[in-house]
């Protein structure tokens, strides 16, 4: 992680921020006694070698005013996924093929948002976004299955807290997220999690929206 400040006022400064990340993992993981044979004496062997590595890149301006923080920000950041997974069940020694996974995932993203906290008297204001152009490419060697897609979202939040008294506030807020979490559920064939539970999935590439509203009322009086 490289990380570089410059100040560009009293009350604003430059912040330039590098990240790179490798993962080079290998494991074997032995079962017994079977997942599926369970009335037998054998055993489940699962070999992984997962390579994954991602970087980062971001430009934040930071600034302060007499009532209001504010950052604004740009993002550019990338990932290579790569993943082998091998399931056997050593009864005959031979290899299940169908709990076979070998596939590639790329990721780019491009990202611009801003955040502005504002407290004027009794009020409380927090507004921010984020514009994100995503671009994935995904292939699998088992299945021979490709799947690319490219994406423009937007990420908007809206808070609002109005004091009532030194105990007491309203509160009101919204927001829309579309978290990018396929990373997780890009193997097709079944892996074996721990000792008695195998995962598989559907692949897609699509993003999943959370949308989240709040209007509540707040009371703070630990003394009556």
């Amino acid at each position: 992680v490289l990380n570089y400040t410059q100040r560009i006022s009293k009350q604003s400064a430059l912040i330039l921020e590098v990240k790179d990340y490798y993962n080079n993992l290998k494991q074997d993981f032995n079962v017994a006694p079977s997942v599926y044979k369970l009335n037998s004496n054998a055993a489940d062997m699962q070999s992984v070698l997962w390579k994954k590595h991602s970087w980062q890149g971001t430009a934040s301006i930071y600034g302060l005013s007499k009532t209001t923080k504010y950052t604004t920000f740009l993002s550019v950041a990338g990932s290579r996924n790569n993943f082998n997974s091998l399931l056997e069940t050593d009864s005959a020694n031979n290899s299940i093929s169908s709990l076979a996974n070998n596939f590639l995932y790329t990721r780019k993203n491009i990202s611009q948002g801003a955040t502005m906290d504002s407290r004027m008297g009794s009020w409380k204001i927090l507004l921010s976004y984020s514009l994100s152009w995503l671009s994935q490419d995904y292939s699998n060697k088992i299945s021979n299955k490709s799947i690319a897609g490219k994406r423009l979202y937007f990420e908007p939040r809206v808070y609002i807290r109005y004091q009532l008294s030194k105990v007491s506030a309203l509160n009101a807020g919204y927001s829309s997220r579309q978290p990018n979490e396929v990373e997780d559920h890009l193997f097709e064939n079944r892996v074996l999690r721990d000792f008695r539970n195998t995962v598989s999935n559907s692949v897609s590439l699509d993003l999943f929206r959370v949308q989240s509203f709040q209007l509540s009322y707040s009371l703070n009086d630990l003394f009556n």
